[in-house]
């Protein structure tokens, strides 16, 4: 968040050629956990004017060239809003007029021990970007060098030079200290070009960090759950084309890559669009710009070596991916690294996927970790669009990276919902759906009891046992045990192999329409002769498609539905139990057909959570109608159809 202040410059003197002053950070105790850089954000001295009128000095660091320090909102520079640092302050290192550096050694011969053992991580990451009035970009680069006592260097690390004009944006790095490194030397670059003599570009940078940590080695901190930072957007703020998100947490961009709310302007994807039935208020998009852009995370996988190298570790990588009309959506792919930065395997592809009409579309790829791996690059490239004055365009959300011991299970991403749904809001006492893989070591199906344990598996949801209908390696069916807490909470499928955790949204309504197939109804008409079932009711559906006869319901009928999650009833139903008579519902939903109003004349619960509604069929139309029922302001899903004659 920018602040708004006024534009007062704290006194600096003119400087050129080379500061003097050497720049080594002390020996620390502890250099464990802690930014490691001083003044890596600029703030301990002094600003600059201009560019060409420079800062006297940059405590920490020893220069080289031209470097300098501007305030944030300087005219013709980076302004308070542009893309920064979300913690910015009110100084960023940028290029005088030449290209410049700034060095520190560090000494890290403290953790000697722990390096020489292998058991060393860092990560680095810098907002690099560039300064300029005129319009020529000309990036800063960052360089951390590890080296023995002696001054060799063992490896080096690199940020950018990625960016864009007028603005900086997070680069990051993650690997291992090298054994045998006593020193770390940190350069930033701050290059500086021009096209002619009115047309410059200033290197720029700010929140340089540089942390050591030590390694993870238990798994379970990872197992199981979302690795991604900031999944959907909804971390830091969305600003609608034509501007720049300030900062988006947990990923490095370039290119001007950006998020918007849904609905940020007119033709924009809305929340009412294809996508995720959970979406925040937030989407991914490649930014204002007509380009490509990228945006980018390096996952730790380290934690979970000691599974990861026995093989057999299961990954899902999934996402969101879509556009608006006539776009195409972004790439994203997945690379997976061992320590010393090698490949292990072919890099991994979702998308692009050509959008017909603005949509998100859900995009799942499964499988095996290669032994060694220790981070993931997840890399997601926004296209520009369908001509060269085309922009944003380009878009996603609900990004994931599961991975999961061998066996374990894994939930995938946004797969707890009703039955015969895919809305990710359940009901207290109703019947839902999970979906993964490892869920079972087979497919057993409960005797009617409400199990806790069936096949092995137990879920609990909310920190309370559910009741298990049906397992499988891939699916379980269960009802939700009884809660009176709403809001985001815990789903935990534990096997003998392992345990996986996911999150859900229970509220006090979640209705959903039992289905025949992907999208007609589970209907029917009672009859007074045996009808199409034999058993005394038709099946209403139509006339060819279905593994059952089924004839289309006509107007004036009353015709039969069932679903899920519709609320409360009198008197209440406890979950775990054969319901012993129907109870009737509390409230009774607004049902539609082909968006005709169609009175309800009997609701309730028929058996343990599920409900039946007997429904007046109106007359509207011929076909496959959009069948709608809201309860509590809560609609069920809007691909169900009923089909009328």
């Amino acid at each position: 968040m920018s602040k708004t202040r006024s534009l007062w410059l704290r006194p600096a003197f003119v400087a050129s050629g080379f500061f003097a002053m050497a720049a080594t950070a002390p020996a620390q105790q502890n250099v464990l956990g802690t930014n490691l850089i001083v003044n890596g954000n600029a703030e301990a001295g002094s600003a600059g004017t201009n560019f060409t009128t420079l800062a006297s000095s940059i405590p920490g660091w020893t220069a080289t060239g031209k470097p300098n320090v501007l305030p944030y909102g300087l005219s013709g520079a980076i302004q308070t809003n542009s893309p920064a640092p979300m913690d910015r302050q009110f100084q960023y290192f940028v290029a005088g007029p030449a290209v410049s550096t700034l060095q520190q050694k560090i000494d890290v011969s403290s953790a000697a021990p722990a390096i020489a053992a292998g058991t060393i991580e860092y990560s680095i990451s810098a907002f690099l970007g560039s300064a300029s009035a005129a319009g020529y970009v000309s990036n800063a680069q960052m360089s951390v060098d590890f080296e023995n006592a002696a001054g060799q260097t063992f490896t080096t690390a690199k940020l950018g030079p990625l960016g864009f004009n007028n603005g900086l944006n997070l680069q990051q790095q993650i690997g291992l200290v090298p054994a045998g490194t006593a020193q770390i030397v940190v350069t930033l670059t701050l290059n500086y070009g021009c096209l002619n003599a009115a047309e410059c570009g200033y290197g720029a940078a700010d929140s340089l960090s540089l942390v050591l940590n030590q390694i993870s080695t238990n798994p379970l901190t990872i197992l199981g759950s979302n690795l991604v930072v900031n999944p959907g957007a909804e971390a830091g703020p969305g600003i609608a084309n034509p501007g720049y998100a300030a900062y988006i947490p947990g990923w490095s961009t370039s290119g001007g890559a950006s998020v918007s709310p849904y609905n940020g302007y007119q033709g924009f994807i809305t929340d009412a669009d294809p996508g995720p039935s959970d979406r925040g208020v937030n989407v991914f998009y490649g930014g204002p710009t007509a380009a490509t852009s990228d945006m980018y995370q390096n996952v730790d996988v380290s934690a979970a070596a000691s599974v990861i190298d026995k093989g057999g570790v299961q990954f899902e990588m999934s996402a969101w991916l879509g556009g608006l009309s006539a776009h195409q959506s972004p790439t994203l792919t997945y690379t997976f690294y061992d320590w010393t930065g090698k490949q292990l395997a072919a890099t991994g592809q979702l998308g692009p996927i050509g959008i017909t009409h603005t949509s998100l579309v859900s995009q799942t790829q499964t499988g095996v970790l290669p032994v060694g791996t220790r981070w993931v690059n997840i890399l997601l490239s926004f296209h520009f669009g369908i001509n060269a004055a085309d922009t944003g365009g380009s878009l996603a959300d609900n990004i994931s990276f599961i991975i999961g011991a061998p066996g374990a299970p894994i939930i995938t991403s946004e797969s707890t919902v009703p039955v015969y749904s895919t809305a990710t809001t359940i009901e207290s006492g109703s019947w839902v759906s999970i979906y993964g893989t490892g869920l079972a070591s087979g497919q057993t199906v409960w005797n009617g009891d409400f199990p806790t344990t069936l096949g092995n598996t137990t879920v609990t949801i909310d920190s309370k046992p559910a009741y298990l209908w049906f397992v499988s390696p891939t699916q379980i069916n269960l009802q939700v045990p009884d809660d009176t807490s709403t809001g985001t909470v815990s789903v935990v499928v534990t096997t003998p192999a392992g345990s996986a955790t996911s999150v859900v949204t229970l509220a006090q309504y979640a209705p959903s329409f039992s289905l025949f197939d992907s999208k007609h109804a589970a209907a029917i008409v009672v009859t007074s002769g045996p009808g199409n079932s034999g058993n005394g009711y038709d099946y209403i559906g139509p006339t060819t498609g279905l593994p059952f006869a089924a004839r289309p319901v006509k107007a004036g009928e009353t015709v039969v539905l069932y679903g899920v999650g519709f609320g409360a009833t009198n008197p209440p139903v406890p979950a775990g139990a054969p319901l012993a008579s129907p109870a009737p519902s509390v409230a009774l939903p607004v049902i539609t057909i082909g968006g005709v109003n169609a009175p309800v004349a009997y609701g309730g619960m028929v058996q343990s959570g599920l409900f039946q509604f007997n429904v007046v069929v109106p007359n509207a139309g011929s076909g496959d109608k959009p069948l709608l029922a809201t309860i509590g302001g809560v609609t069920t899903p809007s691909t169900v159809v009923l089909t009328l004659q």
